[in-house]
């Protein structure tokens, strides 16, 4: 980025980033955070039981401690996985499409708006017009 900044006015997007990181990520790197364009999210909105953070936490561990998924170079679907991936895949379609949403956790993944397509086109004819 300093290397690019080197040549003229430097702007950044990012649609899977939220903003939190993109702040601390610039004052890392001493980038001008107005320069950016990211996913914005107020985590204030919400509120997380302790109960929740302990599972969020257990669900976190459980993943960590899984092995990586072998995808055969021929695979079409799922059932070409081996026995014990496909277990895997329908753990993990469980955690992200079952558990998750019904948590205030899923709540807050659900209503964030991430910066996609058009918003990507906006951040650029902004950043032209400055």
């Amino acid at each position: 980025m300093r290397h690019l900044q080197g040549y003229g006015e430097v702007f950044q997007s990012s649609s899977t980033s939220y903003e939190h990181y993109i702040k601390a990520l610039c004052k890392a790197i001493n980038f001008p955070f107005d320069h950016t364009y990211c996913t914005k999210v107020t985590l204030d909105n919400y509120t997380i039981t302790a109960e929740e953070k302990q599972r969020l936490k257990a669900i976190a561990e459980e993943i960590a401690k899984m092995p990586l998924i072998q995808i055969p170079a021929t695979a079409k679907s799922l059932a070409d996985f081996s026995v014990a991936d496909q277990a895997l895949v329908q753990r993990l379609d469980q955690i992200f499409w079952e558990e998750i949403p019904q948590m205030t956790a899923g709540k807050l993944i659900s209503e964030v708006k991430t910066v996609g397509g058009e918003q990507k086109a906006e951040a650029i004819k902004d950043a032209t017009s400055r």
